[in-house]
């Protein structure tokens, strides 16, 4: 395994085989959603899914088959347009990394790398840059409207509710009156109204929310223009841990971490270790039903 990390021609291989192991994992559990053979099957499929995209890549280095990341373009490309409005915005990112990886195929491995270095640090900052815009143009949540509302349902409240009896019992009250109340189609701005209010809230809501954007900003700049791989990488996987513990995004911060992958050269064996790390546990959290895929 070690050998495979130092190897040049890895992070294509290492990178897309996690790609394609999230695209299978994410088609499983959306085919079964409502199926009667229930989540074990799913689960089920989904490890026999991937322990096959890897004996699939060790006997034809499918990860470098131009044809197969175009395969997969299309047919995310299709998903999108046929569910349209309903796929997650990190679905797009499926497209941007399907594509780099095409271009990056058949290449030589020093042509290789240096396409999917300079793609990861364009599409991060794309991707990084719209959640951040999303977030600003969004109503309720440069105004602390949105965190407020999370914060009281037990969203981030989940790590804060223990500070008092009080924040703990409004917790528990607005969530069972969202489980009674709530429509997914309804806006949460509007869902607010429904939920028992708790003192200084929105102040601390409105201070979230700028840390969170500022955090997103920082973290998209030292990734692009850092010429410090300990600190680009550092400041991703710690960005992406934290994510995580606030809000489980498993989808979308597995292929964060892909994009990273992506960033690393052979020489950054500790980081390319990190990123694999991860997307294997968010893979094993898609599979046992824990966050958002």
């Amino acid at each position: 395994m070690i050998n495979s990390f130092k190897d040049s021609k890895s992070t294509l291989s290492l990178a897309g085989l996690a790609t394609l192991s999230i695209a299978a994992v994410t088609s499983i559990k959306l085919l079964f959603e409502n199926s009667p053979l229930g989540p074990t099957a799913a689960g089920l499929a989904s490890l026999a899914a991937v322990g096959l995209l890897i004996f699939t890549e060790s006997l034809f280095n499918i990860t470098n088959k131009r044809w197969v990341w175009l395969a997969v373009t299309l047919t995310v490309t299709g998903y999108i347009v046929f569910e349209w409005p309903g796929p997650a915005n990190h679905t797009y990112v499926f497209v941007y990394i399907s594509l780099a990886f095409a271009l990056a195929s058949g290449s030589d491995s020093s042509e290789q790398e240096m396409i999917l270095e300079n793609n990861a640090r364009n599409i991060f900052l794309v991707v990084m840059l719209f959640a951040v815009l999303q977030k600003a143009i969004t109503p309720g949540y440069l105004d602390g409207t949105i965190n407020a509302f999370w914060m009281s349902v037990g969203g981030y409240g989940q790590l804060l509710d223990s500070v008092s009896d009080r924040w703990h019992s409004a917790v528990v009250h607005n969530d069972i009156m969202m489980d009674k109340y709530y429509n997914e189609t309804t806006m949460r701005v509007d869902a607010i109204s429904l939920v028992k209010p708790i003192d200084n809230l929105r102040f601390w809501g409105v201070l979230l929310a700028f840390f969170v954007l500022s955090v997103e900003l920082v973290v998209a700049l030292i990734f692009v223009f850092s010429k410090s791989n300990l600190l680009k990488h550092t400041a991703v996987i710690l960005f992406v841990i934290s994510v995580f513990v606030f809000r489980q995004e498993t989808g979308f911060l597995s292929l964060l971490c892909v994009i990273g992958l992506c960033g690393t050269q052979p020489k950054d064996v500790m980081f390319r270790g990190g990123y694999i790390s991860l997307v294997a546990f968010f893979l094993a959290m898609m599979i046992i039903d824990v966050g958002y895929i």
